[in-house]
Order: structure tokens, then C-alpha cells, then sequence
């Protein structure tokens, strides 16, 4: 009887970050013709249910790439590489949001970013923390009842600031929150009552990423109003990792 194979924790993390790897690059070009090809079916001779096909795999293709960066977070874990720099949380929040907006309109959804005149700049990783982002939107999106908003709110505390995600959906009690935020509630046997489970890990991935360049995650709300939390100090801080 042939042997099973037996990988330890290690050696799959190496091997889920090569398969992350090589995911990338026929997915970048896969993206790259789909904009080429979005170009072409602008015209408005162009058959329409051919122009949505193309604009709904786009943005299909978006999706698979936040689930391809969460993937390569999650599988390096400890090992995962830091670049830390100051960061204008305003600019890139705006940035991520107008990223999502189709995959927003395309689930009848509209994203608001009110930035409170927030212009602080924070040491952070600047990717990670965008998938961070990103992620939390993404959840929104999800679970965001249709024809609803999706508010991002940068708020300034007093040696932090807080980007918030908040939507009309359920909100995760606060006897699950801790749960809702960890491996185990991820899994098949472990996705259990109102965790806002999100394609792609979203929420777990949200925390790796968002730890690893030094912000906490947190979530708030109640029924018909869930928060997500992001928040960084705007003085530099050692970054904690999620294994």
C-alpha cells in the first residue's frame, strides 16, 4: 500500500506560497487582455451582452487577485517580508475604494468615503495595509443588503487613526467577534451563525494583514448597522505578526 503523503506546517506554507506565485502571473495576463479587450467593446456597435461579459470578468479578476494577496499573507504567516513608510491614510483609503466601486455597483451598492479632513500620515506598510482595506470593503459588498451605502470613515483619535467600514447588514454579536476573527471560524466545520463569513478569508485576511504592519482589527455594530475597524497609531510602532 502506497504511503500517504504527510506535509508539516511549514512546508505547506512554503508550498501554498508557490502556488500563490504561480497563480500571479498567468492571472496578470489574463487582466492584461481583459483590458485590452475592455477597450475595444467601448464602441456602441459592439454587441452589449458582450461588453458585460467583459466588464463582469474584470472585475471577476479583481476579486481573484485580493483572494491570490490574501492567500500569499495567510501562507507566510511569520515569515511574511515588512516594508514600513510614512503613509497618507486619506489618499490610499480613496484609492482602494474607487478600486471597488464597480465590484460595488455591480452588487447595487454605492461606496462613500468621508475622510473628516483627515490628512495625518502614518508608518505603515502601505500594501498590506490596503488589503486590509480592501478586505473589509470587499465583506461589505457581501453582505451589504442591495441598494444600500457602504460608508469608509477616517476619523482621527488621540494618537491613532480609525478607518471604518460600516454597512446596513448584520452586524457579528459581540459573543462571536473574537471567533469571527480567527482561523477556526474560516474553515468548513468552523463557519458557524452570523460571522460575516467573506470570499477569499476576507476577514481573517483583513487581520493578518492589518497586524503584520502594526494596526489592530475590531468589530462593532448591531443589527442593520455592522463596523469594521482599522486602527493604527500615528506614532511608529513595532508590527505584530499573525501566524
Amino acid at each position: 500500500m502506497a504511503e500517504k503523503l504527510h506535509l508539516d506546517d511549514a512546508s505547506l506554507r512554503e508550498l501554498l506560497h508557490l502556488v500563490s506565485h504561480d497563480i500571479r502571473n498567468p492571472l496578470a495576463a489574463i487582466v492584461t487582455n481583459l483590458e485590452f479587450s475592455r477597450r475595444l467593446v467601448k464602441d456602441e456597435a459592439i454587441d452589449p451582452d458582450l461588453r458585460e461579459s467583459v466588464e463582469d470578468s474584470v472585475i471577476a479578476c479583481e476579486v481573484l487577485k485580493r483572494v491570490v494577496a490574501n492567500f500569499d499573507v495567510l501562507a507566510k504567516g511569520d515569515d511574511l517580508a515588512v516594508t514600513m513608510s510614512e503613509v497618507g491614510v486619506a489618499a490610499l483609503v480613496q484609492d482602494v475604494a474607487r478600486r471597488c466601486r464597480e465590484r460595488a455597483s455591480q452588487a447595487s451598492l454605492h461606496i462613500d468615503v468621508d475622510d473628516g479632513g483627515v490628512s495625518d500620515r502614518v508608518f505603515i506598510d502601505k500594501p498590506l495595509f490596503a488589503l486590509a482595506v480592501e478586505n473589509l470593503i470587499s465583506n461589505s459588498i457581501q453582505h451589504a443588503p442591495r441598494g444600500t451605502p457602504i460608508e469608509v470613515r477616517i476619523e482621527r483619535g488621540d494618537s491613532s487613526i480609525v478607518v471604518s467600514v460600516i454597512d446596513a447588514g448584520k452586524a457579528v454579536p459581540p459573543e462571536l467577534r473574537e471567533y469571527a476573527l480567527s482561523a477556526e471560524s474560516h474553515t468548513p466545520k468552523g463557519r458557524s451563525g452570523p460571522t460575516r463569513y467573506g470570499r477569499g478569508l476576507s476577514l481573517l485576511a483583513a487581520r493578518a494583514a492589518a497586524g503584520a504592519c502594526g494596526a489592530t482589527l475590531s468589530l462593532h455594530g448591531e443589527d442593520g448597522r455592522s463596523e469594521m475597524r482599522l486602527t493604527v497609531d500615528t506614532i511608529a510602532q513595532e508590527p505584530t505578526l499573525v501566524s
